[in-house]
């Protein structure tokens, strides 16, 4: 069980470090993003764009290394539950807009997948929050895991960042093609 938490753990970090990072080095996209949320007073969302990435970037660090985890597992809980909130607000609305979900492969439409992602994502921080595993340090020290132990999670949480792109992809797919079809059928009727 606690390897199973320092996994879930470490992915959680990797999530976060992957958002952050793409946000902090493009601030200027990340605030066009939050703007387009429409959730936001015009005052607080330069103030918005920084604290996000750097929220994201310290609880990457803490979930990561170890500390504070029950602080830690809680805070993401929240974050994702917020971001899960604000992403069915512009789906309900129908709004088109990128998620800013960061991540390397670009733009990302809204959507009921990302709501579930977050969801999902949400419910395995609250279970770190709620079980606090050791530190990372400690667990190397008794040998709990070893470092190719490490390696392979790493690549676990690449293969599932991997995966939910592309099933956020054919997600994305199947709505385009059934909208060009719809384009056609209306076509066709003329």
């Amino acid at each position: 069980m606690l390897e199973t938490l320092v996994a879930v753990r470490i992915l959680l970090g990797l999530i976060f470090l992957g958002g952050a990072v793409p946000k902090l080095l493009d601030l200027g996209r990340f605030h066009r993003v939050i703007r387009s949320y429409a959730l936001l007073p015009a005052w607080a969302i330069k103030p918005a764009t920084l604290a996000l990435p750097i929220v994201e970037l310290g609880l990457a660090v803490a979930l990561l290394g170890g500390w504070g985890s029950t602080l830690a597992g809680a805070s993401a809980t929240g974050l994702l539950v917020v971001f899960a909130a604000v992403i069915a607000v512009n789906v309900v609305r129908r709004t088109a807009i990128d998620c800013g979900c960061g991540g390397w492969e670009g733009p990302t439409s809204v959507g009921w997948s990302l709501v579930a992602r977050n969801l999902i994502l949400a419910s395995a921080a609250a279970a770190v929050a709620a079980h606090s595993p050791e530190s990372m340090l400690t667990l190397l020290n008794r040998h709990v895991i070893s470092v190719s132990d490490i390696v392979a999670l790493a690549l676990c949480a690449g293969l599932v960042l991997i995966a939910f792109t592309v099933a956020h992809r054919t997600m994305a797919l199947l709505g385009a093609s059934r909208t060009l079809a719809e384009m056609l059928e209306s076509a066709a009727r003329r």
